[in-house]
């Protein structure tokens, strides 16, 4: 008779020229997870070694070592394993290396950390990247450079929102220094999304505008989009993703899910599209969306006949990889199927799937009751069909133009 067998234990590989470091960071994960596997190496050099006699499913270095930077680590790791988890543990205040390392890591915590939400870290991070997920995307995805690592603007908006010392002129100077993310932002806060009546000429008023709590998922959804190709279908999916967002926002109040964290989700729930046209191609992605259409499939369907996975499922991954909120990464994950979320997240999602169909529906009335999960229309006592569906549409006056 077969028996399961234990999956193997997580082996986490600690790479610091500090002794002391070290030790104490080996000690403190040991007794949060004994059975963990933990390695540790002094340096690069003996890193490497031991990522080839005994490969690991995670890595945790320091930036500025003895010898070679942890980038040369971090680089190896990426082209040798590209999913292994790869974390940045240092106290590096060196802009260039720091720079440097954004494309390598998934993760950069500062040091000290508190060592629960390294394991977490971890914890999340391997178990995502080993999940199944066809195993050659997994690793196309971890290579794809069009969103490599949590953007680092993004990041420091959100320390800087949470700090209680900061304000709104401090939030627009910051913003000020990448010209880009400000013409993107002055363009959203002059949108009908956010309602001006007046002109919005300055970063300031446009963070007056848009609110504190907002501006941090707004100055992401800049970022991301910003730092891809400019092209035709890119600006349409983020002028899409922009109406969706508007969208979500009354339907999250109506419904009673998390405002805040459902405006985020809806911003971001097509990124997936932006990973998977990288690692596949934009030409390939595109015809096999094409001939799902022509056999009546939804996009989203087509991708996982085509390719085993589908845009939500790599949108998620790579938000659990930088570490957003369950709540953010669950609904962007199952934005098309509301129905399987897990229940902490459920309106969140099912909030970001309404409105991702309106403001689909406003180029085809057709299409909102096509892509909708039944199950869940279901589940709230709504009919599918574009009758019952169309009555939805009180919810927002007007498709909001960006």
């Amino acid at each position: 008779m077969d028996t399961m067998q234990p999956p193997p234990p997580l082996r986490l590989l600690l790479a610091d020229d500090d002794q002391q470091v070290l030790s104490a960071l080996r000690r403190r994960i040991s007794s949060l997870r004994e059975e963990w596997v933990v390695v540790v190496c002094q340096s690069v050099e003996i890193a490497i070694e031991s990522m080839h006699s005994d490969p690991p499913d995670a890595i945790v270095t320091d930036l500025k070592m003895v010898g070679q930077m942890g980038t040369v680590l971090l680089e190896h790791a990426r082209n040798t394993r590209p999913t292994c988890f790869r974390i940045v543990l240092s106290a590096c205040a060196e802009h260039n290396l720091v720079m440097d390392s954004i494309d390598l890591c998934h993760r950069f915590f500062p040091k000290p950390c508190d060592a629960g939400d390294l394991v977490d870290a971890v914890e999340a991070g391997v178990a995502e990247l080993q999940k199944s997920m066809p195993k050659d995307l997994r690793v196309w995805v971890a290579l794809s450079k069009s969103l490599p690592a949590a953007p680092r603007l993004y990041e420091h908006i959100s320390a800087l929102i949470n700090n209680p010392a900061s304000n709104i002129e401090m939030v627009a100077a910051m913003i000020e220094r990448e010209p880009s993310i400000t013409a993107r932002l002055l363009r959203a806060a002059n949108s009908a999304f956010f309602g001006a009546r007046h002109g919005v000429n300055s970063v300031q008023d446009a963070v007056g505008l848009i609110g504190m709590d907002a501006v941090t998922s707004v100055v992401l959804g800049c970022e991301l989009f910003a730092s891809t190709a400019s092209t035709d279908w890119q600006e349409k999916l983020w002028q899409h993703s922009m109406q969706t967002a508007a969208l979500a926002r009354p339907i999250a109040t109506q419904i009673g899910a998390d405002v805040d964290a459902t405006f985020t989700a809806a911003l971001l729930h097509d990124v997936g599209k932006i990973i998977l046209a990288d690692v596949l191609g934009h030409q390939v992605w595109q015809d096999r969306l094409d001939e799902g259409k022509e056999k009546g499939q939804l996009p989203w369907v087509a991708e996982e006949a085509s390719f085993g996975t589908h845009h939500s499922a790599v949108g998620g991954l790579q938000f659990v990889l930088w570490g957003f909120p369950d709540k953010i990464v669950q609904a962007v994950r199952w934005h098309h199927q509301p129905s399987r979320c897990p229940a902490a997240a459920s309106r969140c999602a099912a909030a970001v799937h309404l409105a991702d169909a309106l403001a689909h529906s406003w180029a085809d009335p057709t299409e909102a009751a096509a892509a909708c999960d039944e199950l869940w229309l279901e589940s709230c006592g709504i009919p599918s069909s574009p009758e019952s569906y169309a009555s939805l549409y009180h919810l927002i006056e007007e498709p909001p133009h960006v």
